[in-house]
């Protein structure tokens, strides 16, 4: 399936809504979500370093976590932006948007440019992973459309990120990978399987 570049800019804008879209309010399990497992119990910061629609960072702060997340494609930053400043004036959704801070740019090159003096619990990555070649597996079109918008991260660059992150977290970092690829790091010291992804997780202590 293509689509324009008007296309997926239309799309984005109209479902990126942390108070509209059903993607970013359906029912949380808690402390059995899978993203809260990944991020264990001694996590209360995190950094999305690769916030996209910003769907995980949005489950992460209702689920108490305190989240910073970086976007570095301007358009999706705007979409995001908007979504932010929408939730704070619904009055459910207040509390998690004061959770959450949403900054412009591509972590890799403003930690090259700059000291990072802050130091986050947990840094996550959700690179975009290339698709499986099960055409029966094809995911969502609002999955379709992003991955049309952006391009897949190459090898180095999520490499790269990981490094940063890892020297960067105080606790651990977690990645976002399609369940059957290959981990972007070996040794991972702990993975949280879903259907179709995984986390996987470093942890300092074991490094």
């Amino acid at each position: 399936m293509n689509f324009s570049r008007e296309e997926t800019q239309d799309y984005l804008l109209k479902n990126i809504s942390f108070i509209n879209n059903p993607i970013y309010f359906r029912a949380l399990r808690g402390k059995q979500e899978l993203l809260h497992k990944a991020m264990g119990y001694q996590v209360k910061s995190i950094w999305d370093l690769t916030l996209g629609r910003g769907e995980d960072a949005w489950i992460l702060v209702r689920l108490g976590f305190d989240v910073q997340g970086w976007e570095r494609d301007a358009f999706l930053f705007q979409c995001l932006e908007r979504a932010h400043q929408e939730a704070f004036l619904e009055s459910q959704a207040q509390s998690f948007a004061k959770k959450l801070k949403i900054n412009f740019g591509d972590f890799l090159a403003l930690s090259n440019k700059q000291t990072i003096q802050e130091e986050p619990d947990c840094c996550y990555l959700d690179p975009m992973f290339e698709l499986s070649s099960n055409k029966s597996a094809l995911p969502k079109k609002d999955m379709q459309l992003l991955r049309a918008y952006l391009p897949v991260q190459s090898q180095e660059e999520s490499e790269a990120l990981f490094k940063v992150a890892f020297e960067i977290a105080k606790k651990r970092v977690v990645v976002k990978r399609a369940r059957h690829s290959s981990p972007l790091k070996t040794p991972v010291n702990h993975q949280i399987l879903g259907k179709s992804f995984r986390f996987d997780i470093y942890l300092k202590s074991s490094q």
